[in-house]
C-alpha cells in the first residue's frame, strides 16, 4: 500500500545529467561532488516527502482502530444499561397478607424499593465462600426479597452461560467507583465482580464448573448473603429417629477428598444429655455402644480426651452435681445446669484446705459460691467465717488443691483423689508426701466435714470410701499438715471460675470450634500443639441459639472419607447453626451410636475402648427400643443402595 502511494514521487524523479554525460564518459564519483550534486538535493527532498505521508497514513489508521473499539464499547455500554433496567428487586408481603390486601403505598414500595449497599465482605464458608452484601436502607418489617427471575433462596447458575451467575438489583454500593474484582484460589470459583452503574447493581461470580448457589436474606443484620457452594455433595441419608431426635449423614466433596460426616440434632426439651464413665470410674474404658446399652440411652458419641494406656479421663467431669475430676490447662467445657439447659466455657478449678489449729475453728456461716459434692459429701464453699480476715497464722495453714483426680501435671501441684480414682492413690511423689482425709459430721457446723487419719512418704494410699486422700511435694502446709495429729479437722473450699456449682453436669474437650456465633480455634490457649491442619476423624458437639443440641461426628482415614482439618470443623459447625461448638477427643475414638447400631464409620469395626461417652435419654424415659430398631433397620437398607459412594 505504501509503495503504490509513493510510487508517483518516486518515478518523477529524474538522474542529473552530471552522471550521464555525452559520448558515454562517465566522471569518477566521489563523496564530495555526490552531496553537491542536483540529483542528492532531489532525493533528500523526495525522502522526507515520503516519510511525512507514512506518518500520516498511520496516525490515520490508528483512529480508524481506535474509533471502531469506542463505537463497540458505546454499544455495549448502553446494551447492559438496557438489561439492567428491565430487571428489578421484588419484595413480597408478609405472611399472611396478600398483594391485593396492602395498602397502596406498600404496594408501590414493593415494585419500585431500591437497595443502597453499603459495605461489600467476602468470607469462607464450609465448602465455599460467602458474599455478604449490607444494606444502608432497610426493607419493609417481616418482607422477604426475591427477584423478577422468580429466584426465591436457591438458584444455580445459567444454562445459557455455565461459567458465571449472574444477579442484578436496582440501587447503588457506596463508594464503589469502579468495578470491584475479588479473585479466588479454589478449585471451581474463580472471580467475583460487583458493579454499580447507572443506578443498578450487577454482581458476576465466575467458575469452572456447574455448582449451586444459595442466596439468604438476614433481616437482623439488614443483609443479603449469597453463599456459593465450590465442592458438590449430596445427603446420603436422613432419619428422623423420634420427636425431638433426628439423624442425618452427608457426603461431601471436598479439596482435599471426600468426606462423610453424621449430625444429630437434639430438642432438650425433650431429651436429657449426661456423660458417662466407662465402668462408672476412672481408669476404665468401654465402647461408646456399651456405655449406650448400659444407660438404657437412645444416642451416644465419645467425649474426653483420655490417657491411653490406663483410661484416665483427662479434663472437667461432673456427674449429677459431683466434680469427679477437674479441668487440666482450663480447656473448654460443655456442661448442662438442672433445667437442662447447656452452657460452653473454660473451666479452672481452686481449692483449698485449712487446719484446725492456732484457735481457728470451723466457719460459722457460709458465703461465696455454692458447693460441690466430692467423694459423695456436700462441701461448705467457704473457707472462713463472714467477715473474718485472713491473718499470717490462716495463711500459713491452708494447703492449695490444684486439681481433683487427674494426673499432675507440675511436680508443684498438689492433687486430691477420691474413690473414683479407684481403691489407691497413685505413687507418693518423690521427696513429697500423702494425707488420708475421712469423713465425720462436725458438731460445731453440723456439717459433714472430714479430718486427718493417715500420713504417708513412701507408699500410696488406699482411699476408703468417702474418703480423700491428699497428694503432694513436701511444700511448708504439707510439712505442717503430715506433723498434724491424726483426728484434726479440715476445713475446705472448692470453686470453678466461672462458677459452675449450679452445673448438674459436664464433660471437658477442646479446642473452641465457634464461640459466641464466631469461628474460634483456640489451639494454642488450650496448650493443644498438634493437630490444626491434619484430616482426621473427628467428633464435636455444638449448642444452637434456640437449645437444639448437635452431635456431629466425621468419618476418616479412609478411601471414602479422609477426614477433616479443625478448622474445617469450625466452619462445618457455624454451617450447621451452631452458636457454640467445641471438639471432643476424635481419630479412633470417635464413635456415634444409636440404639445399638454404630451411625457412623469407626477406625475399628466395633469402635475403641473410651473413657467417657456423651449419652442422650429421654426425659419421660419412655421406650423408644422397639420403634428405634425398626427405623434403624429401614435406615440401614436404605444406606446400603449408596455403599458405592462410601467405601
Amino acid at each position: 500500500m505504501l509503495f503504490k502511494l509513493f510510487s508517483p514521487i518516486l518515478v518523477k524523479i529524474k538522474c542529473p545529467r552530471a552522471f550521464n554525460p555525452p559520448h558515454g564518459k562517465k566522471r569518477p564519483l566521489t563523496m564530495a561532488s555526490f552531496k553537491s550534486s542536483a540529483f542528492h538535493r532531489s532525493l533528500t527532498g523526495a525522502l522526507k516527502l515520503s516519510g511525512d505521508l507514512c506518518l500520516l497514513n498511520l496516525a490515520l489508521v490508528m483512529l480508524a482502530i481506535f474509533s471502531f473499539i469506542g463505537f463497540k464499547l458505546l454499544a455495549n455500554m448502553t446494551a447492559t444499561a438496557s438489561q439492567l433496567t428491565e430487571t428489578a428487586v421484588n419484595i413480597t408481603p408478609p405472611l399472611g397478607m396478600s398483594e391485593t390486601s396492602m395498602p397502596e403505598t406498600a404496594t408501590q414500595e414493593a415494585r419500585l424499593l431500591t437497595l443502597r449497599v453499603k459495605k461489600v465482605q467476602f468470607e469462607k464458608a464450609f465448602a465455599g465462600e460467602k458474599i455478604i452484601l449490607t444494606l444502608a436502607n432497610r426493607l419493609p418489617a417481616g418482607a422477604s426479597i426475591g427477584f423478577e427471575d422468580s429466584l426465591p433462596s436457591d438458584f444455580n447458575f445459567s444454562d445459557t452461560d455455565p461459567d458465571k451467575l449472574t444477579m442484578s438489583f436496582s440501587g447503588s454500593v457506596d463508594g464503589l467507583d469502579k468495578p470491584l474484582i475479588r479473585n479466588f484460589s479454589t478449585p471451581n470459583l474463580k472471580q467475583v465482580y460487583l458493579e454499580s452503574h447507572l443506578g443498578k447493581v450487577q454482581l458476576f461470580a465466575k467458575r469452572m464448573r456447574p455448582k449451586s448457589a444459595k442466596f439468604n436474606w438476614d433481616e437482623k443484620n439488614n443483609q443479603l448473603v449469597i453463599q456459593i457452594q465450590n465442592y458438590g455433595g449430596w445427603q446420603v441419608s436422613n432419619m428422623h429417629v423420634a420427636d425431638g431426635l433426628d439423624y442425618r449423614e452427608v457426603f461431601q466433596q471436598m479439596p482435599k477428598g471426600p468426606v462423610r460426616f453424621h449430625v444429630v440434632e437434639i430438642d432438650p426439651a425433650r431429651y436429657e444429655i449426661f456423660p458417662v464413665l466407662a465402668k462408672g470410674r476412672m481408669g476404665a474404658k468401654a465402647t461408646v455402644r456399651q456405655m449406650v446399652s448400659a444407660t438404657g440411652a437412645s444416642v451416644g458419641i465419645n467425649a474426653s480426651f483420655f490417657k491411653q494406656d490406663k483410661g484416665i479421663a483427662l479434663g472437667t467431669v461432673i456427674l449429677d452435681d459431683e466434680l469427679v475430676a477437674g479441668p487440666i490447662f482450663d480447656r473448654v467445657c460443655f456442661g448442662i445446669d438442672g433445667n437442662n439447659q447447656a452452657q460452653m466455657a473454660r473451666l479452672s478449678f481452686h481449692g483449698e484446705l485449712s487446719f484446725e489449729e492456732l484457735g481457728l475453728s470451723a466457719p460459722s456461716a457460709e458465703t461465696g459460691r455454692g458447693a460441690f459434692t466430692i467423694a459423695g459429701i456436700p462441701l461448705p464453699a467457704t473457707l472462713q467465717a463472714a467477715g473474718q480476715k485472713p491473718t499470717s497464722a490462716t495463711r500459713q495453714h491452708k494447703l492449695a488443691i490444684h486439681n481433683i483426680n487427674q494426673p499432675r501435671v507440675h511436680s508443684t501441684q498438689t492433687v486430691m483423689y477420691s474413690e473414683r480414682w479407684g481403691s489407691v492413690a497413685p505413687a507418693v511423689p518423690k521427696g513429697g508426701a500423702q494425707a488420708l482425709l475421712t469423713p465425720f459430721s462436725n458438731p460445731t457446723s453440723g456439717q459433714k466435714e472430714f479430718r486427718l487419719a493417715a500420713v504417708s512418704t513412701t507408699q500410696a494410699l488406699a482411699i476408703p470410701k468417702g474418703g480423700l486422700v491428699i497428694s503432694g511435694p513436701m511444700n511448708a502446709q504439707m510439712s505442717r499438715l503430715v506433723t498434724l495429729p491424726n483426728g484434726t479437722a479440715i476445713h475446705s473450699r472448692f470453686y470453678t471460675t466461672p462458677d459452675w456449682s449450679g452445673i448438674k453436669h459436664a464433660i471437658s474437650g477442646g479446642p473452641y470450634l465457634v464461640r459466641d456465633g464466631e469461628r474460634y480455634v483456640d489451639l494454642k490457649k488450650q496448650q493443644f500443639y498438634h493437630g490444626l491442619g491434619a484430616y482426621e476423624p473427628r467428633t464435636a458437639i455444638g449448642v444452637k441459639a434456640d437449645g437444639t443440641l448437635l452431635l456431629v461426628t466425621v468419618d476418616g482415614r479412609q478411601s471414602a472419607s479422609v477426614g477433616m482439618t479443625l478448622w474445617e470443623m469450625s466452619y462445618l459447625m457455624e454451617a450447621l447453626g451452631a452458636k457454640q461448638a467445641m471438639n471432643l477427643d476424635g481419630g479412633s475414638s470417635s464413635q456415634m451410636v444409636i440404639g445399638d447400631r454404630f451411625m457412623n464409620r469407626p477406625t475399628s469395626p466395633n469402635g475403641v475402648p473410651v473413657s467417657t461417652a456423651l449419652v442422650v435419654r429421654p426425659i419421660d424415659q419412655a421406650p423408644v427400643a422397639n420403634s428405634l430398631k425398626h427405623k434403624l433397620h429401614i435406615a440401614e437398607g436404605e444406606a446400603r443402595k449408596h455403599d458405592s459412594l462410601r467405601d
